[in-house]
């Protein structure tokens, strides 16, 4: 960002969101930043079009092959071109997640505005797909492509946001970045301000013994960092405990193999929900449960980052367990606002399990501590206000 613009000296802030950037329900990055920019008083003006629904779906045009992709390319930016030349002044452009292809038209149309531009990567597109999900072979042209992209794309831009510390260290380690340019946004989570409001924090009023169950909850996508195949393994160990039950909501990469794994252990305690559910729904999921479960991957990839469903369930205020890794350090405080298990160990989620089941004090001081920390430090205005510190610095390069 240019040491000359100054953005503290505007009465209001006013904000470009470009590309084509999601909206869909699942993925809240994009809509926690906009409203929490506005719930801090930037004006927001949305230059926004339609391409990829989600990260997943843009992974699966990288696997499927770049011709169909490069064929829609021009109508799409040709569109956003458009919308572009009726928005008025703005301070500064935020390319939202996932905008690695959008950064370039971006930078072109800002050079004659001469405002600073800031990239919401997220993630890294060589990493999930080659390292983390191994969709795409390492080494291969595909493969260079990305680690090209993910480089050139924060190199365009003059700040660069990611969520964990940890990941902005893998950042400026893989793809030789200046650390200067980088800052930590937490994901946060959309189901409060939507649907949530009205929810309080703690197990929901009845104890696990009045219920006759107690419901262990994870959703989310089948995919390698969230360790699905720990929580399966866990559930094994705690099968002679007849009271605790294992809801497992969603679809992905690794549901076939992760059913055949329940299976093939004779698993009678876990449920399988094989579908992405809607917030609303989700959020009906998670007030019944007793538990909620985060991810206990052990690959590069889930060792850096703290997933939407950890901010989910602190957002609800239902007791957490997740794996402790480089990004929870300093954010997520075990026995206080969660429970922390070694990732990968499927006897340590068993006890961690155990622990909360016959703990109903300490099931509701974390509920309780996790839900005021997120309020703290992870709710939309929370979120917008560090946003909003990074907009207005002008010295960053």
């Amino acid at each position: 960002m240019r040491s000359d613009v100054s953005l503290l000296q505007n009465d209001v802030v006013r904000v470009c969101y470009f590309g084509t950037y999601t909206m869909e329900e699942g993925y809240p990055r994009n809509r926690v930043i906009i409203e929490g920019l506005r719930r801090n008083g930037v004006e927001v003006t949305e230059c926004h079009e339609d391409f990829w629904k989600d990260t997943s779906e843009k992974l699966e045009g990288v696997k499927a092959g770049y011709i169909k992709t490069t064929l829609r390319l021009p109508r799409v930016y040709l569109s956003l071109i458009k919308k572009f030349m009726k928005i008025g002044p703005y301070d500064a452009m935020i390319v939202g997640y996932a905008g690695h292809i959008d950064i370039f038209p971006a930078k072109f149309l800002n050079i004659l505005r001469h405002r600073p531009i800031i990239f919401d990567a997220f993630l890294s597109l060589y990493d999930t797909a080659v390292i983390d999900r191994k969709i795409v072979q390492a080494g291969s042209l595909k493969a260079k492509l990305l680690r090209m992209i993910d480089t050139w794309s924060c190199r365009m831009a003059d700040a660069v946001m990611l969520d964990t510390q940890a990941h902005i260290n893998y950042f400026v380690r893989e793809f030789k970045l200046p650390s200067e340019k980088f800052h930590a946004v937490p994901v946060g989570s959309a189901l409060t301000g939507s649907y949530s409001n009205k929810t309080s924090a703690g197990t929901g009023g009845k104890s696990i013994k009045e219920k006759d169950q107690l419901e262990v909850l994870y959703f989310g996508s089948y995919i390698p960092l969230h360790g699905v195949d720990v929580i399966i393994r866990a559930a094994k160990i705690l099968q002679d405990e007849k009271d605790i039950i294992f809801t497992m909501i969603g679809k992905g990469q690794l549901l076939p193999e992760m059913k055949r794994l329940a299976s093939d252990i004779g698993l009678k305690n876990i449920n399988f929900i094989e579908r992405f559910v809607e917030e609303a729904e989700l959020v009906r999921y998670i007030q019944k449960s007793d538990i909620c479960l985060g991810i206990f991957g052990q690959t590069d990839k889930a060792l850096r980052v703290i997933p939407c469903k950890v901010y989910n369930c602190l957002d609800i205020g239902k007791p957490l367990i997740t794996a402790r890794n480089e990004a929870t350090e300093g954010v997520l405080s075990h026995k206080d606002n969660a429970i922390l298990c070694r990732p990968g160990d499927a006897d340590d989620l068993a006890k961690a399990i155990l622990i909360l089941k016959n703990d109903a004090v300490l099931r509701d001081k974390i509920a309780r501590n996790g839900r005021e920390y997120f309020v703290n430090n992870f709710s939309s205005e929370a979120i917008g206000k560090k946003v909003l510190e990074i907009l207005q610095r002008g010295n960053l390069t």
